[in-house]
């Protein structure tokens, strides 16, 4: 029997000197208290009102054609749809393909990307890309050459740079995208 592709990428990585990381203690308890919480909660929020509000929000402040005073309004209202993440729920409790437990996992993790997109496009003083923004018209890859990290708690942004020597293929330098 063949090596799994998990199995083969333990191998890689260890070929390179490196190692998995043990998980920390309790790792798996975030993920069980967002299944207990859907178990018991009572009246929760439809999640597919509340998944449409966050698609409305991304769609009309944080688009292609990127405004400052839509991002700044963009970023309040993710982080005001968070309540109503937290509030959503469902009334099919059953363990058994349960697609509606499943939306309401990933209602969740839409939130989160939706909220570190936000973020981080709001705090991106620059045009990149597929992203215009309308008070920054060209690449700055003096200041802006570099991936956004968002955190969570209190939306913290840290970032790390491009890394421009790629191990498998060869280089090539980066540029503006033009039409």
């Amino acid at each position: 029997m063949g090596r799994s592709a998990g199995q083969s990428m333990v191998e890689f990585i260890r070929s390179h000197g490196a190692a998995h990381r043990e998980q920390p203690a309790g790792a798996g308890e975030a993920s069980l208290a967002r299944v207990a919480r859907l178990d018991g909660q009572a009246n929760g929020e439809d999640v597919a009102v509340v998944r449409d509000e966050i698609q409305r929000a991304m769609q009309a402040h944080c688009g292609v054609f990127r405004f400052p005073d839509l991002l700044v309004q963009g970023v309040e209202k993710i982080r005001a749809l968070g309540d109503r993440v937290a509030r959503s729920g469902v009334t099919d409790k059953s363990k058994v393909f349960n697609t509606a437990r499943i939306e309401a996992l990933e209602l969740d993790n839409l939130y989160e990307t939706a909220r570190a997109t936000m973020v981080c496009a709001e705090a991106r003083k620059e045009t990149r890309g597929a992203h215009d923004r309308e008070d920054f018209h060209a690449r700055d890859d003096v200041n802006w050459l570099k991936h956004s990290l968002w955190y969570r708690d209190g939306d913290r942004l840290d970032y790390k740079p491009v890394n421009l020597k790629p191990l498998s293929v060869e280089s090539f330098a980066p540029k503006a995208r033009v039409y």
